[in-house]
């Protein structure tokens, strides 16, 4: 498990001078931009643990959300329409959390697709934010900016309830997968992901 994490963290490492001068960076919180700086470490802390601790079947869950490495969002992906939405969480009141799939949506919110809208709105902890483009080393990647919502209640907007704040980096994956990964997230759980299909 952890050689695949440092092969799909290896182009994120050099990042962080990228975000410093991102498009988003203005509305990133502090706090949130100290979650970038410590992804690599936080994450491989948070597999290890789990690794000691879960089940077989949890930790294969973890595993296929984890499979194979980044590859580049280049034009031949359209990620505008429906998908499934697979949320795990790793290293807090137990070692791994394997939630249902609930359907989600991605659509394009600007004529040059600069940025995407995730709307997650089923499922345990509903998240909706934006998707803004960044690069490192040539390859294009994605954070996302949003915030989680009770079931059944009205989005919330990113930076108005820093407990209920979400960021994370978003990677294309073979398959027509994205991945989510976020960095200690302030629910008590030290990383979780979010792998959308379709």
């Amino acid at each position: 498990m952890l050689s695949r994490v440092a092969f799909a963290l290896s182009f994120l490492v050099a990042a962080s001078p990228v975000l410093a001068d991102g498009t988003y960076n203005k509305n990133m919180s502090r706090a949130d931009f100290a979650r970038f700086v410590d992804f690599e470490a936080t994450k491989t802390a948070a597999l290890a643990n789990a690794e000691k601790a879960a089940s077989a079947e949890k930790l294969n869950s973890l595993d296929w959300a984890l499979e194979g490495g980044p590859i580049p969002m280049d034009a031949s992906l359209d990620p505008a329409g429906d998908w499934t939405c697979q949320m795990i969480k790793v290293d807090g009141p137990e070692p791994i959390a394997v939630f249902p799939a609930v359907p989600c949506l991605i659509r394009g919110t600007s004529v040059d697709d600069h940025w995407w809208w995730l709307e997650m709105t089923e499922g345990p902890e509903p998240t909706t934010g934006t998707l803004y483009r960044d690069y490192t080393g040539g390859q294009e990647f994605r954070v996302f900016l949003g915030a989680t919502h009770d079931p059944g209640g009205a989005p919330q907007d990113y930076n108005d309830d820093p407990g209920r704040d979400r960021m994370a980096i978003v990677t294309r994956r073979a398959g027509d997968r994205l991945l989510f990964e976020f960095p200690s997230p302030p629910d008590g759980w030290a990383y979780s992901l979010i792998v959308l299909e379709r």
